[in-house]
């Protein structure tokens, strides 16, 4: 679901650089490409972060 979101977010900005050539204003593409930026950002850390929490999880519990 991650590299998902991170594809749909990357696909989403690269259609608002597109349309930011020829009809929004600059500084609306400036906080578009902001906000979208920091979801990528923001899914990729938190994937991080879950991968390094699983692994703790599952060395604290170990069955030997």
């Amino acid at each position: 679901i991650t590299i998902k979101l991170v594809f749909v977010f990357s696909v989403i900005l690269d259609q608002v650089r597109k349309e930011t050539d020829q009809e929004l204003p600059e500084i609306i593409a400036n906080a578009l490409r902001g906000v979208f930026g920091s979801m990528i950002a923001a899914t990729i850390l938190g994937a991080i972060f879950c991968l390094v929490s699983l692994v703790r999880f599952m060395e604290n519990h170990k069955y030997v």
